[in-house]
């Protein structure tokens, strides 16, 4: 992963685990941004997704993840 890219993948992470999911959001685009192919932010945003019950876009995720580590 992109060192920029991890940086946003943790301070997703960090703002997850306190709650703010709006920020959260916005650092795990940034993260995608930065490193399209890693599929640990799509699998940690999935679990952003489930816990507030956004079950389209968490299997939407998932696919991409798997399509990722497929891939490689």
């Amino acid at each position: 992963m992109n060192s920029h890219g991890a940086i946003y993948y943790y301070y997703a992470y960090a703002l997850a685990k306190n709650g703010q999911i709006k920020q959260t959001m916005d650092a795990f685009d940034k993260a995608i941004a930065i490193s399209p192919h890693e599929p640990m932010i799509y699998l940690l945003r999935t679990e952003v997704f489930e816990g507030n019950n956004m079950l389209k876009e968490s299997t939407s995720d998932y696919r991409r993840a798997l399509e990722l580590i497929l891939k490689n």
